[in-house]
């Protein structure tokens, strides 16, 4: 399969490096996204077999750097995507809400198959994928015995240095559960910042991406971790010595989208893209590929759970838009403040 991921070679100049073993396409469009590689070739080779007439190339950051890339092209006025695949909802609005991003309007199956609270009524922006966030184990650390179920497994002084989590500064996805434990769930139930305070105290090891996180736990450098829910299901897809777990008290789920750039050169092409990341086969491969869920209920699973079969186990926090640029911020400086 031909290969044409665009690696970052320079964060102020965007210098993008793209290898192609074929003809250019009659339409070539840019994905930006902070995908492995692995998953962008994936979704290359499917979406080109359904349209040969498109070349997709995708630019792959970690999605902190990505948005740095996308707002230095903003500044001066050289955004070289056509298509936006967001960590978060609440970039995509604000994109959407600036003018960088044109109008993507679903069909109506699409929208029939969506919960309609997930759904852009601006129609500029769609849903694409549900990121759970759990808590994942080495299950040679932990005895038999031991039911792990809350997200105070994570202070028990048998985990003291052997914690992990991602970095609040450089890694969007440990966020949704920093806002769970802080906003969501009670300072009076032993949560809120309090709460923080004493996971600061066991000594965690910060890692600047979840797949590193995998990494830690399946080698046994740490028993325990904040995770996202593809990497938790790959891991035991792998075989490797792992599990998973929803915290009952809140398991954040995060909601992620694709955004148009309106001064795309190759609108159409674009727009294509992207609703075929709604459509039935991208919204296949977000689970297959990426080991997350499908906004779409009408698209059978391969890995892990819905939504509805976490929600026998645990209380499901689904959110989007209260993950502003400013409660990331004030995260990252308020947790470091117990550092």
């Amino acid at each position: 399969m031909k290969i044409k991921s665009m690696l970052k070679a320079g964060l102020a100049a965007s210098a993008l490096a793209i290898s192609s073993a074929s003809a250019v396409s009659a339409a070539e469009i840019v994905v930006y996204t902070n995908w492995v590689i692995e998953e962008t070739e994936a979704f290359e080779a499917a979406f080109e077999a359904e349209h040969p007439d498109i070349d997709v190339v995708f630019f792959r950051a970690p999605i902190e750097e990505l948005f740095t890339t996308i707002d230095l092209e903003v500044q001066t006025g050289q955004l070289r995507a056509d298509v936006i695949i967001f960590g978060d909802t609440t970039r995509a609005t604000a994109l959407a809400e600036s003018g960088i991003l044109g109008p993507l309007e679903l069909s109506e199956e699409a929208k029939a198959a969506i919960d309609d609270s997930l759904l852009d009524p601006n129609g500029i922006i769609a849903p694409y994928m549900l990121q759970p966030v759990v808590v994942q184990y080495n299950t040679n650390a932990v005895p038999d015995d031991i039911e792990l179920d809350s997200w105070n497994d994570l202070l028990d002084d048998r985990f003291k240095g052997r914690v992990a989590l991602g970095d609040p500064r450089v890694t969007g996805m440990v966020h949704p559960a920093l806002w769970t434990l802080t906003s969501y769930l009670f300072e009076e139930d032993g949560f809120g910042w309090p709460f923080v305070e004493k996971l600061a105290a066991q000594q965690p090891r910060l890692a600047t991406g979840h797949r590193g996180i995998r990494d830690l736990v399946a080698l046994g450098e740490v028993s325990i971790a904040i995770q996202t829910v593809d990497n938790a299901v790959e891991s035991v897809a792998q075989g490797e010595p792992t599990n998973y777990y929803y915290p009952v008290e809140g398991t954040p789920v995060l909601y992620q989208s694709i955004g148009v750039v309106a001064g795309s050169g190759e609108p159409e092409a674009a727009r294509t893209f992207a609703l075929w990341m709604v459509g039935p086969e991208g919204q296949r491969l977000v689970n297959a590929e990426i080991g997350a869920l499908p906004v779409r209920g009408d698209v059978p699973i391969e890995k892990g759970e819905t939504i509805d079969e976490m929600r026998k186990r645990a209380n499901v926090v689904v959110m989007g838009p209260e993950l502003t640029q400013e409660v990331r911020q004030e995260q990252a400086v308020k947790f470091y403040d117990y550092r």
